[in-house]
């Protein structure tokens, strides 16, 4: 697994700046950074981060941390940003080039009449994290992510709302988020979101340039396949299907899209390895479809998860897929 390596810079210099790290682990990190240029696999995060949700402070740290840092610790991704149109075009474009943040975490945008409702997908969501980890990170990523926006703009920039993953636990811990981001704030949720006005997202950068954009574009292109062209293409489809099911219409061109690739490149990849898009997801939804069962959901919950528009509609393909009606099948 890989992250940005910009970021975490960043929040090792922070984090030193704070006296978390001793002199031995200063020298070894600093040399292990040295050794990555764009991303850094997961287990030298993890070394950089782990001290951080250690620190005495860390309830705040991670949104101090999150809005301290710029759209340019993300490197060329970045510069990119910053020659964007506007800010929905700017977040589009973290959404198109997700990889160069994360293979782990996922980002998606969805228009829901006049508000945008923005996402942070990440393993902390399933329960893969502990709490205090789960909430350092959290906080960090939002605060980053709302950070980068004004920055782009230049001037501050108001959400409808804003929620977490991590359960509100300290009532300290809502009036902090509401006073930093200056709107209500809800814990406990599926996914982390930020919503904001639709209005606002139309706001023009001043630093927007297309000649920009159009330079960059090769170079983001170029990065994104060699870290993840020669990858295993089914394995990256099938766990951007599990975060983003129930939560978008799980098509060959939505996962192509997240994958910075189009969909008849996607589906020759598939191919390649002797499967294709439309099997990988229906052995999901079956594996899914399955699992929730057993957990005692019932069929209309199911559906909403698997993202079937009506209940009845996911029971005729489970009649499909099993052979039985959802109310005959047994394990």
């Amino acid at each position: 697994m890989l992250v940005n390596a910009g970021i975490f810079k960043k929040m090792f210099q922070l984090a030193k700046a704070r006296g978390l790290y001793t002199q031995e682990k200063i020298e070894s990190l600093s040399k292990e950074l040295a050794e990555h240029e764009d991303m850094l696999p997961v287990f030298v995060a993890y070394e950089v981060f782990n001290p951080v949700i250690e620190s005495p402070d860390w309830e705040t740290i991670g949104t101090e941390m999150g809005s301290q840092m710029t759209p340019l610790n993300l490197g060329v991704l970045g510069y990119y940003l910053h020659a964007c149109d506007d800010l929905f075009t700017a977040y589009q474009a973290l959404v198109r080039y997700q990889a160069l943040l994360s293979d782990v975490a996922n980002f998606h945008v969805e228009p829901k009449r006049d508000e945008i409702h923005w996402y942070l997908i990440t393993p902390m969501a399933y329960g893969f994290l502990d709490n205090r980890m789960m909430k350092v990170v959290s906080d960090l990523s939002m605060a980053y992510r709302h950070k980068t926006l004004e920055i782009l703009i230049g001037s501050s920039l108001v959400p409808v709302s804003i929620e977490f993953v991590y359960p509100d636990t300290a009532p300290s811990w809502k009036k902090a988020q509401e006073k930093f981001f200056g709107c209500p704030a809800s814990f406990g949720k599926k996914y982390n979101k930020i919503v904001y006005k639709a209005r606002d997202v139309t706001e023009l950068i001043p630093s927007r340039s297309k000649d920009v954009c159009r330079q960059l574009e090769p170079l983001l292109n170029k990065r994104v396949e060699e870290l993840f062209g020669n990858r295993n293409q089914t394995q990256l489809v099938e766990r951007l299907i599990r975060t983003n099911m129930g939560l978008m219409t799980c098509t060959l061109e939505s996962i192509a899209f997240k994958l910075n690739m189009s969909a008849r490149n996607l589906q020759r990849r598939l191919q390649l390895e002797g499967t294709k898009f439309q099997t990988i997801l229906e052995d999901l939804q079956k594996e899914m479809a399955l699992s929730m069962k057993k957990n005692g959901m019932v069929p209309k919950e199911i559906a909403d998860h698997l993202g079937y528009r009506e209940t009845n509609s996911f029971l005729r393909a489970f009649k499909r897929w099993f052979g039985k009606s959802f109310s005959e099948y047994s394990d």
